[in-house]
């Protein structure tokens, strides 16, 4: 409730800026161990389930959940370290 009542005062930025910081995560994702990249560019950029992601990398999907969440986790750290 509390991360919902913040959201709502949230803007997005703009069209530019949000390019920009696309682009930056996504230099940044590419420099992360090639199955944690892969695993970030197929579910959170083109929106494959985690279901079908493990189907088609020979993955159980509870791998499937471990991997993704490591490799958010470790784009984060990415992420604070260069912003």
């Amino acid at each position: 409730a509390a991360f919902a009542h913040e959201l709502e005062g949230a803007a997005e930025p703009p069209p530019d800026v949000q390019r920009e910081i696309c682009a930056c995560v996504g230099r940044l994702a590419r420099t992360l161990k090639p199955e944690y990249a892969g695993i970030l560019q197929s579910v959170d950029v083109d929106e494959v389930a985690v279901k079908t992601f493990a189907e088609q990398a020979g993955l159980t999907p509870s791998n499937a959940g471990v991997r993704l969440f490591r490799a958010r986790e470790a784009l984060r750290r990415q992420v604070a370290a260069s912003c």
